[in-house]
């Protein structure tokens, strides 16, 4: 990754003079030659991250403000409808908060590129005290919603293995990064989703009396 990125640095410099000396008719495919070599800064950078990831210490939170920052950094588009229902005041769970926010970022932008036309997007957090999984107590729940374009039932296995993408200028990595930090927080995973109808992410974590 590291070679990978020194080599996309020499190629733009190498087009710099020629983005001044070149003539008009050619400029045009030194943009696209530009946006390729962006599109594989982008993809080199995810697959840094994805193999970086390890185990954190976690502390216990109030998982709420991070949920508004995430939020504030994804920019939802004005014609997304955003509904949010967090009834308590604080929800404490056990998270490192940047790599969680980054885990809240990667599904919510997921969403609204769903809901290139409109839509809904509904997110809540809830409190589950009895809930037990396969990774042991996990009480507290977030859901990110939307009424998007769905995954097609064919691919909801595919969905997790990295860099399988059916979006040309996606990476492949964000759902399975995702549910990566959510393991390496000691929680859980799931999506449901229909074709046509939208898609439910369920993140669960450690609650208070969890651990």
């Amino acid at each position: 990754s590291h070679h990978v990125r020194r080599h996309i640095t020499n190629v733009l410099l190498a087009l710099d003079p020629l983005d001044d000396s070149s003539h008009e008719s050619q400029k045009e495919y030194l943009a696209i030659v530009r946006e390729e070599i962006e599109k594989i800064r982008v993809f080199t950078h995810a697959f840094q991250r994805f193999t970086e990831m390890r185990s954190y210490e976690l502390k216990l939170y109030d998982i709420i403000p991070h949920m508004e920052h995430a939020l504030q950094q994804s920019h939802i588009p004005k014609t997304i409808k955003l509904i949010k229902n967090y009834k308590l005041s604080s929800i404490n769970a056990y998270i490192e908060p940047i790599r969680f926010e980054e885990a809240l970022i990667n599904t919510i932008n997921n969403a609204t590129e769903a809901m290139a036309d409109g839509g809904t997007l509904h997110i809540s957090i809830r409190i589950f005290p009895k809930h037990k999984s396969p990774a042991g107590k996990l009480s507290v729940l977030v859901e990110i919603e939307d009424t998007g374009r769905g995954i097609p039932a064919k691919y909801m296995q595919d969905i997790w293995k990295p860099f399988f993408t059916t979006n040309q200028s996606g990476t492949g990595i964000g759902i399975p990064e995702t549910r990566k930090i959510l393991d390496s927080m000691r929680g859980s995973m799931d999506i449901q989703s229909e074709e046509g109808v939208g898609t439910t992410v369920s993140m669960w974590l450690k609650g208070e009396q969890d651990v």
